[in-house]
């Protein structure tokens, strides 16, 4: 703000009052390494200027309501904000359907009295697993997949698949994958597609349409099939009208979307060492993508190699929306883009392991991957209650919940460790396990799994 007073005026105080949405700032981070913690800190500033009566583009070019941005913020959101802050989501999900054409085809931004071009990558994203179905996932509303359902149907209807099992190339009206250089938009296309028709599946589940869950899934066991005979060839997913450089983000997004079985990770895992043409935006997706992969200490060296600049920018308190501002930067080369805020919802849901995995945060699941990071800590007011995890590994590793009083938590130890305490309690020493203050689950993904009630709880576990 600059302020220009004439001659003669003595200024006694100047005060202002911030304005935006009605959510609280109830959510935390931090760890051992000060960059992520900024990280964090600036994707949250970032998250929340660019909320007003609806999520928007960025709050110095054009406020509008871009669904591609959306579902990037709107999965930080619940790690970040109060649950208010789940209201503009579910806005922004009524207008994207109610404004659909009798085509069956989406657009945003909505409302728009101006502007109705499709951007079919960004569309897909939001009616599918991240978009839709994780607005579900964090609230439990399921009025509004009721409203949205048939809408969701009617697009995915719009997209036909080929004889050889992948989509028919279509372009919509704005042929648009990402911002920079070396896009596969059809492997994108492709990949969004496979996480629209997951997200689907979990609707119609949810809303009791057994037929629509039986077709919906055998159309991802040929998709993904297809997926894999037509666009990996030995080395990387590329698909046949792309010609450009191998694409770091269609790799990733097929890992994400659950296209890509284990025995190719580690060419993929190669390739993301390499290209690094992703903008913020899909950044998300390529970190993700090595964190599923189990590559967490490189997943989280890309994350600051790629973010250096923003956050160590002294000048601002906010991300950009490409990896510089202004003719450095895409667009417009905004300098507040929560669509980069990615990186927050990595550190909580995947570095702290806090996630939920039954809607409304009714099971919690906490699997850290510190990587080298010596402690992380994170924490937000859920719609059902306080929910915090400290993950620390020193001598000991140690594991503090916070589970709300009407949830479960799942909480997963690392099986290279020989003992593990529960509240001061011996409850497991490889030959045995103690179910008097918690249930044994099982071993999966190298993890022994326990269940515990809602309360506070601390999991030690030592060699």
């Amino acid at each position: 703000v600059k302020y220009h007073f004439p001659k003669g005026v003595t200024v006694l105080e100047l005060k202002y009052r911030e304005t935006g949405y009605n959510a609280e700032f109830t959510g935390y981070f931090n760890s051992s390494d000060s960059f992520f913690n900024e990280l964090w800190k600036k994707a949250v500033r970032t998250l929340y200027v660019t909320m007003r009566d609806t999520y928007m583009d960025c709050p110095d070019r054009e406020r509008a309501q871009w669904w591609g941005d959306m579902v990037n913020e709107s999965g930080e959101a619940f790690y970040a904000l109060s649950p208010s802050s789940s209201y503009i989501t579910q806005k922004g999900i009524l207008e994207l359907i109610n404004w659909q054409r009798e085509d069956g085809t989406i657009f945003s931004p909505v409302p728009a009295g101006n502007y109705e071009k499709e951007l079919p990558g960004q569309m897909l994203a939001s009616v599918g697993y991240y978009g839709f179905w994780n607005y579900y996932l964090n609230t439990g509303d399921k009025e509004t997949i009721q409203k949205v359902y048939e809408g969701v149907k009617r697009y995915l209807n719009v997209w036909k698949i080929d004889k050889n099992g992948i989509l028919v190339h279509r372009e919509g009206e704005w042929y648009w994958g990402d911002w920079g250089t070396n896009i596969d938009k059809q492997g994108l296309f492709n990949a969004w597609y496979y996480l629209a028709l997951k997200g689907f599946r979990n609707m119609s589940e949810l809303l009791g349409h057994k037929n629509a869950v039986e077709e919906t899934e055998a159309a991802m066991k040929n998709f993904k099939k297809a997926f894999n005979q037509e666009l990996w060839n030995g080395t990387e997913f590329r698909s046949s009208n792309y010609n450009g450089d191998t694409d770091d983000r269609a790799q990733a997004l097929a890992v994400v979307a659950g296209l890509v079985e284990p025995k190719k990770f580690e060419k993929i895992y190669s390739i993301l060492q390499s290209q690094k043409y992703a903008s913020p935006y899909m950044e998300k997706y390529v970190i993700e993508a090595l964190f599923q992969m189990g590559y967490v200490e490189y997943g989280l060296e890309r994350l600051k190699e790629r973010f250096s600049v923003m956050v160590n920018d002294k000048k601002r308190t906010t991300l950009y929306e490409g990896w510089g501002t202004g003719k450095h930067g895409y667009g417009g080369g905004s300098a507040n883009h929560a669509w980069s805020g990615g990186g927050l919802t990595i550190l909580s849901q995947y570095v702290c392991g806090l996630t939920p995995i039954e809607p409304a945060w009714k099971i919690i699941r906490i699997k850290p991957q510190l990587a080298n990071l010596e402690f992380a800590s994170t924490g937000n007011l859920t719609i059902a209650g306080r929910v915090e995890v400290t993950v620390k590994r020193l001598n000991d590793y140690i594991i503090n919940a916070k589970i709300p009083k009407e949830s479960n938590g799942i909480i997963c130890i690392p099986t290279n460790y020989n003992f593990i305490k529960l509240n001061g309690k011996l409850i497991w020493n490889r030959k045995q396990v103690n179910n008097s203050i918690t249930e044994f689950m099982g071993i999966k993904d190298n993890h022994y799994q326990f269940k515990v009630n809602g309360g506070n709880w601390v999991f030690v576990a030592n060699l």
